[in-house]
């Protein structure tokens, strides 16, 4: 038996306690600025728009990147970003220091609840490690992570050595 074929509760498990830097607390106070080449859809406050050639987004140290995108908004609000691209990026300060950098061919960013859904080829690496899949959940607020892979792939994480005392 393979030994790294662990149970999914126990990889879960594992994935929650490996990446549980948070992102900085004071780019949640921050505008919600985007753009892209081209756009289609509504500007009014509730609605979708869709963007695409070369999206981008930034709110404090948030940078989020793709190809095309599906900006949806209520009450004058963003209330979710989807993004596909080659892939889409998402990358952020921490408060814990370092930055967080996440890639998938899609993400689905609900910003009220903080919530990244990464789909596809996924990629997270935060100082304290890396962390791939093809589905994964990313809770932006707690750090913590959920998902899966598809077929034999399922998670595969790798965690960094600690320095040791008197290392920087």
């Amino acid at each position: 038996m393979n030994r790294f074929a662990a149970s999914p509760i126990i990889a879960l498990t594992l994935c929650a306690a490996a990446l549980p830097a948070l992102a900085l607390e004071s780019d949640r106070q921050q505008p919600i600025e985007f753009g892209a080449e081209s756009l289609q859809g509504t500007v009014t406050a509730n609605g979708t728009t869709r963007l695409s050639g070369g999206f981008w987004l930034d709110q404090g140290s948030l940078r989020i990147r793709g190809e095309q995108s599906t900006v949806y908004r209520e009450n004058g609000a963003v209330v979710r970003v989807v993004l596909d691209g080659t892939p889409a990026t998402v990358e952020q300060d921490l408060d814990s220091g370092g930055r967080m950098h996440a890639e998938a061919l899609n993400i689905d960013y609900r910003i009220g609840s903080e919530q990244l859904e990464l789909n596809r080829d996924v990629v997270i690496i935060q100082p304290e490690g890396e962390l791939r899949g093809q589905r994964l959940r990313y809770d932006i607020g707690s750090g913590e992570v959920e998902g899966g892979g598809s077929g034999s792939g399922g998670v595969r994480m790798r965690i960094e050595p600690k320095p040791a005392a008197g290392e920087s």
